[in-house]
């Protein structure tokens, strides 16, 4: 999706400036499931502002003169009800630590191992505040939200099992049910000709 959209999306749960619209993004409610940068939240907004689709309002009493809070409008919404009925694009998953794993073979081993001591404890951590969400962010009369808040959870833990059960790849010690597989046992038995 592209930022305007992200924007309208975060708009929707409230009004907020920039800076709010990136903290949702980054580790608020929304950062498990999209991602925008800063650079790219100021064009949208100003581009959603030109087209009617947000609004500038008084904001707080107590906040800076200089601080834009943003609202969306009617149209805003039924121009974001509208995105979201066209096919999502595909999810594409990106990864520096499984990018680092990828070529782990020009890694010492044992900062592979550290990565993953650190991946774990990052994922435990994600899991840890879908668990704790308070009520509010997931409505009953939201069947979508509870979706995703039970997607989240199954997804942290079966990560958290993942690194857990997987990490004998990594570090060349036994597996945590019996002992590693030897890949040998797994090759075809070389082919000699006969028949």
């Amino acid at each position: 999706m592209d930022a305007k959209t992200l924007c309208l999306g975060a708009l929707v749960l409230g009004d907020a400036s920039g800076y709010e619209i990136r903290k949702l993004y980054e580790d608020g409610p929304l950062s498990h499931v999209h991602y925008t940068s800063f650079g790219s939240i100021y064009p949208a907004l100003a581009a959603l502002l030109r087209e009617g689709l947000i609004r500038l309002t008084a904001g707080a009493p107590d906040a800076r003169a200089d601080k834009k809070v943003y609202a969306i409008t009617e149209a805003g919404r039924r121009r974001f009800a509208e995105l979201l009925t066209g096919p999502p694009a595909p999810d594409r998953y990106r990864s520096d630590v499984l990018y680092v794993l990828f070529f782990g073979n020009l890694v010492p081993p044992a900062r592979l191992s550290a990565m993953l001591d650190t991946m774990a404890a990052q994922v435990q951590a994600d899991l840890d505040h879908v668990e704790n969400l308070p009520p509010e962010c997931v409505p009953p009369d939201n069947p979508g939200r509870r979706f995703v808040v039970e997607w989240g959870r199954h997804y942290f833990r079966s990560t958290l099992d993942f690194i857990h059960s997987h990490r004998h790849l990594i570090d060349g010690a036994a597996p945590p049910d019996g002992p590693a597989d030897d890949p040998a046992e797994h090759r075809p038995a070389p082919h000699n000709g006969a028949s």
